[in-house]
């Protein structure tokens, strides 16, 4: 079945439907590779917020606060337009993410304190991690009506927040 799209991604997965097909994504590897790449990000994350806090400068951040976004958006761009490209840069933007978000964290440990950090890093593990094993485990399925009721909650989140902001 033929869809007509503008989406770059999408135009490219339907030219290289045969070999997309050759080299389909299993449960262990993408559990795999989410971990590691989750790691890689964490790692960076606290050598990044632990050296900003043992400086007790936030100027010292700005630098990576905007350049490693910036990186990390040239590395998923590249990772689009050039699949076999994809593993190293998925590498390299784990690295930029983990910077960023140390970066965060440290400003936010300077700021407020300790508890607030970690607090929010063990929530969001927490999170990932037990939805990395209901879809390993195969309790969650993918289909069309999981899509819908995951867009429907999250356009209700948005909203909320919205009127909340």
């Amino acid at each position: 079945m033929r869809f007509r799209t503008t989406n770059p991604v999408m135009r490219n997965m339907q030219k290289n439907a045969s070999v997309a097909s050759s080299t389909a994504a299993t449960y262990t590897g993408v559990v795999f590779k989410s971990t590691l790449l989750l790691l890689i990000m964490l790692l960076i994350g606290s050598f990044t917020a632990s050296l900003l806090i043992e400086s007790g400068q936030i100027i010292g951040g700005f630098g990576l606060l905007i350049g490693a976004p910036i990186i990390a958006m040239i590395a998923v761009f590249v990772a689009m337009f050039k699949p076999h490209l994809a593993p190293f840069f998925s590498f390299v933007y784990a690295v930029m993410q983990g910077a960023f978000l140390g970066v965060i964290a440290g400003i936010y440990t300077i700021q407020f304190g300790d508890h607030i950090v970690s607090t929010a890093i063990l929530a969001t593990g927490g999170v990932f991690l037990a939805m990395l094993f209901l879809y390993r485990s195969g309790i969650i399925r993918v289909g069309s009506t999981f899509r819908r009721i995951m867009f429907s909650m999250l356009v209700g989140l948005m909203l909320a927040n919205l009127f909340i902001f």
